[in-house]
């Protein structure tokens, strides 16, 4: 129910699974603002089910309602660091925390890439938190221009591609070869 279950050891049965229903005994408190229950030990936790876990898909203005959930939410990437990326979408910011065992790496997304992220919405201090699970929950939105997927024809009007650019290209790609062969040369 949105309740983040703590083990200080992090004693947690080793087969538990997403999406299993569990049931939980332990003492209710919280970490700065996200309500949490603190368990003795392993055998705190019973698996009473199994259930399909879909994310909700939500929009930035209404993630107070969903803390603790399973959410996927758009946006564009405004900020960038090892382990976290600020989104923006709509009027607001969401920071997305890669916790280092999610094996989740930033280098593969860009400041000004839109993306779609799959992931617990937790709150620290009063602010959103995003929490992804592992690489599969991030997607970068890929758009392609009209021009990039335009293939060239031989209908009338479109005549392909220039001689002068086929030429002058030859000859570019020419002179950057024969750069290199010299370099080559000169090292050994």
């Amino acid at each position: 129910d949105g309740m983040q279950l703590y083990q200080y050891y992090g004693d947690f049965p080793a087969e538990l699974e997403v999406g299993d229903v569990v049931q939980a005994r332990g003492v209710p408190s919280s970490d700065r603002g996200q309500p949490r229950l603190k368990l003795a030990s392993a055998a705190s936790i019973t698996v009473i089910g199994e259930e399909t876990v879909e994310p909700t898909d939500i929009a930035l203005a209404e993630a107070n309602g969903f803390i603790g959930r399973l959410v996927r939410l758009t946006g564009l990437v405004v900020g960038r660091s090892s382990d976290r990326l600020t989104l923006e979408e709509g009027d607001g910011e969401l920071t997305v925390l890669a916790k280092k065992a999610t094996g989740i790496r930033w280098s593969e997304v860009e400041i000004g890439d839109d993306v779609t992220i799959t992931g617990v919405l937790a709150t620290s201090d009063g602010q959103l938190r995003l929490l992804p699970r592992g690489p599969e929950d991030v997607a970068v939105i890929v758009v392609e221009s009209e021009e990039e997927t335009a293939a060239p024809t031989d209908e009338p009007g479109n005549p392909g591609p220039s001689p002068w650019g086929l030429i002058i290209g030859g000859g570019t790609t020419a002179a950057v070869v024969g750069r290199a062969i010299l370099y080559r040369k000169r090292k050994s």
